[in-house]
C-alpha cells in the first residue's frame, strides 16, 4: 500500500442514501485536492479503526463544508459517529489475491463468481463489514482475512473468495 500526501481531518457527516449501502465516502473538492486525491481514488479512514473507501466529491450544495459523508456501514468499519472528527488520506492499495469472509445472516451465497464481480474495485480491511445486493436482500459478510498481508487491499475480477464457517 502507497501512502500519498499528508492526511486532512473531516468531521463526519451522514452520507448519501445513495452511498449507504456501498463502500465510499464523499468530501469537498479542496480537501480531495488537498490530499492529492481524485473521484474514485482509495481513501484510508483512520478513526478508532481503521479501514479504507472509494471517495467521491460531495455535492456543490455540501461542497467547502470540511465535512465527510459516510454511510453506515463505513462509519461502523472506521468506528465513528456522526460529528466525530476523522482523519483521510489517499492510499494505493494493492490488488487482493485471496479473501476470507463469514457471512453474517447465516447463509452462503452459492455464486462465488458474483461476489468477485459485484464487489470488484472495493477497498477492503480485516474487520470490514460489506454489504452485497443477493436475491432480493443484502448479504452482509465480514472480511476476515486478507492476503497479500496490508493494511487494505483492492477486490478485483481475479480475487478469491473463501467462505469461514461461523463458529
Amino acid at each position: 500500500m502507497f501512502v500519498q500526501k499528508s492526511p486532512v481531518k473531516l468531521v463526519v457527516s451522514a452520507g448519501y442514501e445513495r452511498d449507504d449501502d456501498f463502500n465510499r465516502v464523499r468530501m469537498d473538492k479542496e480537501s480531495l485536492s488537498g490530499i492529492g486525491a481524485s473521484s474514485g481514488d482509495v481513501v484510508q479512514l483512520l478513526g478508532k479503526k481503521t479501514t479504507a473507501a472509494i471517495c467521491l466529491p460531495l455535492f456543490s450544495s455540501d461542497d467547502k463544508k470540511k465535512i465527510i459523508g459516510m454511510g453506515h456501514l463505513v462509519r461502523k468499519n472506521s468506528g465513528v459517529d456522526l460529528g466525530d472528527t476523522i482523519e483521510v488520506r489517499k492510499i494505493t492499495p494493492r490488488p487482493a489475491k485471496i479473501i476470507s469472509i463469514r457471512t453474517l445472516d447465516n447463509s452462503e451465497p452459492e455464486n462465488l463468481q458474483y461476489l468477485t464481480e459485484d464487489l470488484a474495485n472495493t477497498p477492503v480491511t480485516i474487520g470490514d463489514i460489506l454489504s452485497v445486493p443477493y436475491f432480493g436482500k443484502n448479504l452482509k459478510m465480514e472480511i476476515m482475512k486478507i492476503s497479500p498481508d496490508s493494511d487494505s487491499l483492492v477486490l478485483t475480477g481475479q480475487t478469491v473468495f473463501e467462505i469461514l464457517k461461523s463458529d
